[in-house]
């Protein structure tokens, strides 16, 4: 057999050899590339998920990476606060052009709150409400007018002397009208920062009856054998409560707004009722007694045939009762007007 090649045939397969060991070679020190995958929408959507949750949330337990949040523009930011609290409406710090309002904190405990707002939030613990301010001995006198059964009576007087010691107190109102009973009410009881406590209230026109106010049992005691009410913190009757009145208003550090509301446990002879007085007007008064300025308290009808009850207290007076009218809803009605004031 012939084994010698040709050299065109030796050359062909030298180049060949060469071409093997290139590519071998270029194996080594380049690998394959990755085959990429198309992006499809599927895969886009959860890389922007990916990325875009590490904006709006902090991750779980990792206190130093705290949450991000996009910015806003003043304008975008304004229309999504929250509206202000009623707290915080009423503690804002007024402008030059605003009359500053009272603060509600300092309004008494048993009630007082403006009657457009939800109920004051109570005083900050260890700070104390000022002392309500019971007014001096006095012995008020007064014009009595009315109607009674579609009858105008004729003008009587009444007297309302009021006698308290720094520890106790005494209230005794008289009417006298002609053709009709004398009417007698009294309070008596003791005196603390809260104002009146009382202890005991009476009334007698034919026939005396009483109500008791057993402080140790917490419940009111009526002499008619009635059942006894519970005795709220407080209470008073139905004549302590119109010197109870002046003694909250007078220790205000600023005047009490219009629309001002007090509520608070008042006993007759019958039973004992919440009572809601709201402070209504500053009446200028042309009296019998002469011209005092006022503020109106109103204590308006719970039910169809209750009466109104309209009181007009005097700050010159030590915001003493200088003006009472009872409405009945049936038309009777009765008015007792101060004419003048004896100092003891």
């Amino acid at each position: 057999m012939n084994t010698r090649q040709s050299p065109g045939r030796r050359l062909a397969l030298l180049a060949a050899l060469l071409l093997v060991a290139h590519l071998l070679l270029l194996e080594q020190i380049s690998p394959p590339a990755r085959p990429q995958r198309a992006s499809t929408p599927e895969a886009i959507a959860v890389s922007v998920r990916h990325v875009a949750a590490p904006l709006e949330f902090a991750p779980a337990g990792d206190e130093a990476a705290p949450a991000r949040r996009p910015t806003r523009s003043p304008a975008s930011s304004a229309s999504h606060l929250p509206p202000i609290p009623h707290e915080a409406q009423a503690r804002r710090t007024p402008s030059a052009s605003e009359e500053p309002s009272p603060d509600p904190a300092v309004l008494p405990e048993q009630g007082w709150q403006p009657t457009a707002t939800p109920a004051a939030p109570a005083a900050a613990a260890g700070t104390r409400e000022p002392a309500a301010r019971v007014a001096p001995p006095m012995r008020l006198r007064y014009e009595v007018r009315g109607r009674t059964r579609g009858i105008d009576f004729p003008t009587g007087e009444g007297v309302l002397n009021w006698r308290p010691d720094g520890r106790s107190y005494e209230a005794l109102l008289e009417l006298r009208v002609p053709l009709l009973p004398t009417r007698t009410q009294r309070s008596t009881g003791q005196l603390s920062a809260r104002g009146l406590e009382p202890v005991r209230f009476s009334e007698r026109r034919r026939t005396e009856e009483a109500v008791h106010f057993d402080r140790d049992r917490e419940r009111i005691v009526f002499s008619n054998n009635r059942a006894a009410a519970a005795l709220e913190a407080g209470a008073q009757d139905r004549l302590s409560v119109l010197m109870q009145l002046g003694a909250l208003l007078a220790r205000q550090q600023a005047p009490v707004p219009l629309g001002t509301s007090l509520a608070m446990q008042v006993a007759g002879l019958h039973e004992a009722e919440t009572w809601h007085f709201e402070v209504q007007a500053r009446d200028a008064l042309q009296l019998p007694g002469g011209s005092l300025a006022t503020l109106r308290l109103v204590r308006l009808p719970r039910m169809e045939f209750d009466y109104r009850l309209e009181l007009w207290l005097a700050p010159e007076l030590d915001y003493a009762p200088v003006r009472l009218r009872l409405t009945w809803a049936h038309g009777d009605w009765l008015d007792q007007q101060w004419s003048g004031t004896d100092r003891s």
